[in-house]
């Protein structure tokens, strides 16, 4: 009898393991975005390593065992951020829009709700969007 119950005992917790093992397959974690260029880059990367993700409005979520790849691709995401210029004012906005293209930059841009023109400039052009938006500014 004794016997009987210890191996009842062993089948029971180890349905228990296998259990908790499977439920922690499907935890996820996730990611909060504040930023339409980290989560558009993120959602690349995941979709061309073909990681499973769902978004919920400004949230990724994914599966925890993928965690060390998400993270690196967030890692990889912010070293690629463009960086970023607000204009308040249209026909500045403008023409430090034209005068970077006059110099073979092509920049992002993007507006908010409340009419705020926010320009994306790559990294590598970074000393000649800094010139222009100095003279724009100063001007």
């Amino acid at each position: 009898m004794k016997n009987k119950f210890s191996i009842f005992a062993l089948i029971l917790l180890f349905l228990m393991i296998s259990s908790c093992e499977e439920s922690s397959k499907n935890k996820e974690q996730s990611i909060l975005f504040h930023d339409d260029y980290l989560k558009s880059y993120v959602v690349s990367a995941l979709n061309k390593k073909e990681i499973e993700y769902r978004l919920e409005g400004n949230s990724i979520w994914y599966l925890v065992e993928h965690k060390d790849e998400v993270k690196s691709i967030y890692e990889d995401a912010l070293l690629n951020r463009p960086i970023e210029y607000k204009f308040y004012d249209a026909e500045k906005q403008k023409r430090f829009v034209g005068l970077l293209e006059d110099k073979g930059v092509h920049p992002m841009m993007k507006s908010d709700r409340a009419g705020i023109v926010y320009v994306y400039i790559p990294k590598k052009s970074r000393e000649v969007a800094e010139k222009i938006f100095n003279q724009i500014i100063t001007n």
